[in-house]
């Protein structure tokens, strides 16, 4: 076996071909995405909002569910041939069905939705949906477009996945069970 040769330091020119090669790395990866204000007020429809699920207001609790199952939504607009008459969520579902103890084949989305949903046009400003969202403590917005038909329906979830992008380094390099997060131990299953 052939020793190894021993590499002399002189060898190397030093902390410049460090730093050259750093340089080098920065000029090839790509920009990264900063977080500013201007951001927010981009329109909504940079977003990745999903298309609505529409439901009459004689549809079945078990129906609607199904439906938001199917889709991998987590509500319905209950909608006449035109107009948005209300919105059918997980949370009405947990509060005015199941809490209720209501029969979910015979009660109607009708009867336990929430009327006259906040809505927004397609192309309002992000900021507008956080505004929306935060001060009527709800986590999905109807999308709208000029003549007020559903056309999209954004969630708290698209929100956070696009301000996640500006953070994705911190957020995706974080370790898989950091100490701060999770100080103490689980209790139950």
């Amino acid at each position: 076996m052939v020793p190894a040769r021993e590499v002399h330091s002189a060898a190397y020119p030093g902390d410049g071909f460090l730093e050259e090669e750093q340089t080098m790395e920065e000029l090839i990866a790509p920009p990264r995405k900063s977080l500013d204000a201007n951001l927010l007020h981009q329109p909504i429809s940079i977003l990745s909002y999903v298309p609505p699920v529409c439901v009459t207001q004689d549809t079945t609790i078990t129906m609607a569910t199904h439906l938001m199952q199917e889709n991998r939504v987590g509500c319905v607009l209950i909608q006449d041939t035109v107009q948005i008459l209300g919105i059918f969520t997980e949370r009405d579902l947990l509060n005015r069905v199941l809490g209720a103890g209501r029969d979910v084949d015979q009660t109607t989305v009708g009867s336990v939705m929430t009327p006259d949903p906040e809505t927004l046009p397609i192309d309002a400003a992000i900021v507008f949906a956080l505004n929306l969202m935060g001060e009527g403590a709800f986590r999905h917005l109807p999308l709208v477009n000029d003549e007020d038909r559903p056309v999209g329906m954004l969630s708290a979830k698209h929100i956070v996945q696009y301000l996640t992008e500006f953070f994705s380094e911190e957020v995706l390099n974080l370790p898989p069970r950091p100490n701060l997060l999770h100080p103490g131990q689980r209790e139950g299953a």
